[in-house]
């Protein structure tokens, strides 16, 4: 129930007599009146400053203008990242940016810390200082709703991905620490430990993936993991481990109808046949792998086929088939902005310009997929492209060359725990002096 308010009204005249009677009663009063108004003053410049300087402030950062600059970070982060992970990174960053808009809503220091993430974000996506200004949000808002927490950490993980891979790798543990049980953190960690050559972590995340994906009888996620789990059994030269994996992978898309993965487990299985030497079995698997991908319209998947068709071109000796399908690799890379794939199609390019005795030319392709490789932190990339500008280096009869490089590779190898490949390389380092 209200409480009626009375009007009170006194007129000045009734009050002048008064005050001429009682003067240090007056000037106290004038004074508290004084007071009081410098009081209302105050109050109304703060909430002049607070509601509409502040939303003049928050129109720097608002809807037209955040779209905008995601718009821009997708533009800068397709040159580095596959089709599929762009889209998940920008998920991930426009619900982090909604979460500061909410906070910078908010009063006191921490809404000034979201509004100058989010000025930040809009005068420039790529800005060196996000990461900082992420960390310094999550600081101070630390006790906040766990989901908002990991929302801020997935946000922070995607613009540290422009300048900071390793920033990326430190947010989705954290994300994995505040819930144990969030599958596409573990595998994001899985595939940068998988991309950085720690192979001994990212088995342990892929594992993780896996037995995530069966309490919760998620067959999709689970067919990822065996996927990546295949992909790693291979890079160890675990050849029926990685066929096994790969086999129960595709089984499982093929179960749910997932064209994409059945796609992706046939170019792995045509991968293996050709390490074998059989190429008729790996022509096969890639042809099914490329029919799927043409119908899903999946440029990204396309380019892998057509470069791992060159390699097959190249290794039955038909070097111009070769050539025809590391340029339309190359092509659809290069549109896509895929560094890796250029990287690889570059070392192709490289290989074949080697074979037909064009040394010069071979060496600025190796130059090419080598300064990608180390854009990307790719160790793998840069094993082979090492390994083969030795070779470059053995064919021209500079042996000191040839050791230099074959050692940096052999060594990385060592360091991503490829023994096979150490024991390649190492053969020939011992072939220099014997």
């Amino acid at each position: 129930m209200a409480i009626e308010q009375r009007e009170l009204s006194v007129s000045i005249s009734e009050l002048i007599p008064w005050m001429e009677a009682h003067p240090a009663t007056t000037g106290a009063i004038v004074a508290f009146v004084v007071v009081i108004l410098g009081w209302f003053s105050g109050l109304f410049k703060w909430m002049w400053i607070r509601v509409f300087k502040g939303k003049d402030r928050r129109s720097e950062s608002d809807p037209q203008a955040l779209t905008k600059a995601l718009h821009r970070y997708e533009e800068l982060i397709e040159t580095k990242d596959t089709l599929r992970e762009t889209e998940e990174k920008v998920k991930d960053l426009t619900a982090a940016l909604e979460i500061a808009q909410s906070i910078a809503r908010g009063g006191g220091e921490l809404a000034k810390e979201a509004q100058a993430l989010l000025d930040v974000f809009v005068a420039q996506p790529d800005d060196p200082t996000l990461p900082a200004q992420f960390d310094g949000l999550i600081d101070d808002y630390e006790n906040g709703p766990v989901n908002d927490l990991i929302a801020l950490y997935l946000g922070r993980g995607a613009v540290s991905y422009m300048n900071d891979p390793r920033g990326v790798l430190a947010a989705y543990t954290r994300v994995t620490q505040l819930n144990p049980d969030h599958e596409e953190a573990h595998n994001r960690c899985g595939n940068l430990h998988f991309r950085l050559g720690n192979l001994t972590a990212a088995q342990a995340a892929y594992d993780t993936v896996r037995r995530l994906a069966e309490a919760e009888k998620d067959d999709e996620f689970k067919a990822t993991a065996l996927g990546n789990l295949g992909n790693l059994a291979q890079t160890r030269g675990d050849l029926a481990a990685a066929e096994e994996y790969y086999d129960q992978s595709l089984t499982l898309n093929q179960e749910l109808g997932r064209k994409e993965g059945m796609a992706n487990q046939y170019g792995n299985l045509g991968g293996l046949a050709r390490i074998r030497g059989d190429l008729t079995a790996s022509e096969g698997y890639y042809e099914q792998s490329l029919k799927l991908n043409q119908e899903l319209g999946r440029k990204e998947g396309m380019a892998i086929n057509y470069g791992n068709l060159g390699v097959l071109a190249a290794t039955r000796g038909d070097l111009a088939a070769a050539e025809e399908y590391y340029e339309q690799s190359l092509t659809l890379n290069q549109e896509l902005g895929l560094k890796e794939g250029m990287a690889n199609q570059y070392g192709n390019l490289g290989i074949l310009a080697r074979t037909r005795g064009d040394l010069a030319a071979a060496e600025g392709y190796y130059a090419q997929s080598l300064t990608l490789n180390q854009a990307l932190g790719r160790k793998e990339g840069m094993a082979i492209n090492y390994g083969n500008l030795g070779r470059l280096e053995h064919a021209r009869g500079n042996m000191a060359g040839a050791r230099a490089f074959w050692v940096q590779a052999r060594d990385l190898y060592a360091e991503i725990g490829m023994p096979h490949m150490v024991k390649q390389l190492q053969g020939w380092i011992d072939s220099l002096d014997g």
